[in-house]
């Protein structure tokens, strides 16, 4: 379930207002959840904030106000938000070549363990999302059933029987849980 509410998302005047702060602190939040993973894939571990700044993103973007679109939009990202006990990821792939691409953006939506978060003993496998599996997006988001990695643990890409590691972005393993990492600007 969803943990963002309407009452989240600021109206169009007071995002205008508190915008620069957020999105300067935004890019730093960010820089400390994304991780580079081998050729042609970025991983953003999603947060509270960074989902909640998508939304208000794509409300001034597209120009909408209205209760409708507001909670059509908390319906279409509030699920990337992470929850008890899981993580979750948008995944890019954004490089390599495109046959590699397309391979990646397949396996991604359509074959669990492709991406995962491995510990000592125990491996979490991302999960596509439910509703946002096209094998052919160049943006993935995946669920890892895990809340807090477990420290020195890694995230490993397999395919087509080669194997990337990349230690977790730091933002992810050294925060405790429930920690609200930007402090909301109003």
């Amino acid at each position: 379930m969803s943990q963002l509410h309407e009452a989240d998302i600021l109206p169009p005047w007071a995002w205008a207002e508190v915008r620069p702060a957020r999105l300067a602190a935004m890019l730093q939040h960010q820089e400390s959840h994304r991780v580079r993973l081998g050729d042609g894939l970025s991983v953003l571990f999603e947060s509270r904030e960074t989902v909640l700044f998508r939304i208000q993103e794509v409300l001034r973007a597209e120009g909408r106000s209205g209760r409708a679109q507001v909670l059509r939009e908390l319906a279409e990202y509030g699920p990337l938000a992470p929850s008890d006990g899981a993580l979750t990821a948008s995944v890019f792939v954004d490089g390599g070549s495109p046959a590699r691409a397309r391979r990646l953006a397949k396996a991604l939506a359509t074959e669990p363990g492709t991406l995962m978060i491995c510990g000592d003993v125990v491996r979490w496998s991302g999960r596509a999302i439910r509703g946002t599996e096209d094998p052919d997006a160049a943006v993935h988001y995946l669920r890892f059933p895990v809340a807090r990695p477990p420290a020195g643990a890694v995230l490993a890409l397999t395919l087509e029987g080669e194997q990337v590691t990349t230690p977790l972005p730091w933002g992810v393993t050294r925060l405790p849980a429930g920690v609200v990492a930007l402090q909301r600007a109003v």
